[in-house]
């Protein structure tokens, strides 16, 4: 186990935490790199512009007692364990700043993480993100097969690219979320920003509040179960389709031209504009709410 190792660039093929091996409070600097896997953890880690990397391959048969703590002079720094047979490895309460990026491949788990401005996290195939918040400047990619739970983005910009999925998110500070190719987003709320859905991505109970928008103007899949309260915003266009949702905020040309709408309650300032080629079913009016069919 080690606590407060410094990595940077002159740390000869980096630090290494692996096995049953903890470290604590390690500064991965400008240059530096920091590998977690087959079941190491590292708390509370800060990276000033270094690379952390945590992933699970496989168990290790044997590991070593012991292990040693990179200084940053040269040496590789290793830090093991021989208890029980792992399954994922972890990175818990890690903070990326300026030029920092932590990448989550498989078998890695990264738990509240903060990405501050200019830092970046990356969850990939099999990796999970649990907790994070991503504040403004920061970036999360939740690439093919990576997974985000609870996040908070605070300002900042998290992609849901191609099959990566997001659950639980919240929106708040003008921040923003963009969901494209067959990604999924679920339970989202937004506050106060943005959330973008694209290509063939879903989202699904999504609900739009406060200063809070969903664009979902070049969505092609359904947009299910969509809650928008008085002061939240949307706006649904061409090829649009959704399905179970309450609409009571402000519109954006909400049209339905080619697509469809499904369970709808249109009220407040709300307005759908049925376009040539839309189709409406199930749809209540209250409040005032309006609904032109062209």
């Amino acid at each position: 186990n080690s606590g407060g190792a410094t990595i940077d660039s002159n740390s000869y093929k980096g630090f290494e935490v692996y096995g049953n091996g903890v470290s604590d409070d390690a500064t991965v600097n400008t240059g530096g790199y920091m590998l977690i896997r087959d079941g190491g953890t590292a708390n509370g880690t800060v990276i000033e512009g270094g690379t952390v990397e945590v992933r699970f391959d496989q168990p290790e048969e044997e590991n070593p007692d012991d292990g040693t703590t990179g200084d940053g002079s040269g040496d590789t720094g290793d830090s093991g364990g021989s208890e029980t047979t792992p399954t994922s490895s972890t990175v818990n309460n890690t903070v990326i700043n300026n030029g920092g990026t932590l990448n989550v491949e498989t078998g890695g788990i990264a738990n509240m993480t903060e990405v501050n401005e200019g830092g970046v996290m990356n969850v990939n195939k099999g990796g999970e993100a649990n907790s994070s918040t991503v504040n403004t400047g920061g970036t999360a990619n939740i690439n093919d097969g990576g997974n985000a739970y609870s996040t908070t983005v605070d300002g900042g910009t998290m992609n849901v690219k191609d099959s990566g999925s997001a659950a639980s998110s919240t929106i708040t500070k003008g921040g923003k979320i963009i969901a494209s190719g067959t990604s999924m987003v679920s339970e989202t709320a937004v506050l106060d920003g943005t959330l973008e859905v694209k290509d063939n991505a879903t989202a699904l109970n999504t609900t739009v509040s406060g200063n809070g928008m969903l664009e979902a103007s070049q969505a092609q899949e359904a947009i299910t179960g969509l809650t928008v309260t008085d002061t939240g915003s949307y706006h649904l266009t061409t090829n649009n389709n959704v399905q179970n949702a309450d609409l009571y905020g402000k519109h954006y040309d909400s049209l339905f031209s080619n697509g469809a709408g499904t369970g709808i309650i249109v009220g407040g300032s709300s307005q759908l504009d049925v376009m040539s080629g839309g189709k409406l079913a199930d749809t209540v009016l209250q409040h005032k709410g309006t609904v032109n069919v062209q």
